[in-house]
């Protein structure tokens, strides 16, 4: 993780500041990473694989994003102000990523300029892709969207149940299918 850091801030020296632990953890396809009502305790970067991230409303799922390998990820809100998550966050795939806690950050950001640039830059980083895909939704066709998830992540998109893609677009699942074989072909 601490190369991914490097590059997230533009730290030149090989060492950090700060001491910086951070587990490995898996999870098997579908497994519930961080459930919609738990309050999000880890912050994760992907090694392999991939996630999505919902939101129900009754029992209708709504497909937010996806997250794949090198993307860090977290339920955002839920972590910084420890309030009950609105999301759910789900391996789409199996998963292998490193983690670190709510905990840790907190520390980190106490005890280093180093450590408090690095959370600036992770929050400066999600609040940009978050308003990217608002101006996305309402700029871009879906089937332009489509092609800017395939250019993320050709090989994992093609493997994401076509509900969740479709959802996620914010399209039937037939229209995404007609989207697919167009842009395939």
């Amino acid at each position: 993780m601490f190369e991914k850091l490097r590059q997230l801030t533009g730290i030149t020296t090989n060492k950090l500041s700060f001491d910086w632990e951070t587990e490995q953890v898996s999870y098997k396809k579908g497994t519930i990473i961080t459930r919609q009502s738990e309050v999000e305790q880890y912050i994760y970067w992907i090694k392999e694989g991939s996630v999505k991230v919902s939101a129900f409303v009754d029992i209708k799922e709504f497909i937010l994003d996806f997250w794949f390998a090198d993307d860090l990820f977290t339920s955002f809100a839920s972590l910084i102000e420890q309030t009950p998550s609105q999301t759910q966050i789900t391996a789409l795939t199996d998963v292998i990523a490193e983690r670190v806690s709510y905990t840790q950050l907190q520390q980190v950001y106490k005890q280093s300029h180093q450590g408090s640039e690095i959370g600036r830059r992770m929050a400066e980083r999600m609040y940009v892709h978050k308003t990217r895909k608002e101006i996305e939704l309402l700029t871009l066709t879906a089937e332009q969207r489509y092609e800017k998830l395939l250019e993320q992540s050709r090989r994992l998109i093609l493997e994401i149940p076509v509900k969740d893609v479709a959802s996620y677009l914010g399209i039937l699942p037939e229209s995404l299918s007609r989207i697919r074989r167009k842009v395939i072909s």
